[in-house]
């Protein structure tokens, strides 16, 4: 899966390549910033709802699991 934030980050990765070289300028930098910050509350988010899963898996609250698993799948972003 390939979540659109993800996405973005690469369109504007894309756009600042020319002849496989990379040039970061600060319009770039100021695109990819607040992308940067989005995708690190995202980790933050999947990593507490993958340990909570883990939690209601060894207390075998299995509708709890389940419930945190959809979670987990509705932050994943699109599929390929």
């Amino acid at each position: 899966m390939i979540h659109p934030l993800h996405r973005r980050m690469a369109e504007i990765l894309y756009m600042s390549t020319s002849s496989g070289e990379t040039l970061i300028g600060d319009v770039e930098i100021k695109l990819l910033l607040p992308l940067l910050h989005q995708n690190m509350r995202l980790i933050q988010q999947l990593d507490n709802l993958k340990q909570l899963s883990f939690i209601a898996y060894m207390a075998n609250d299995f509708d709890w699991q389940h419930d945190l698993c959809a979670r987990i799948e509705a932050l994943g972003g699109e599929s390929i």
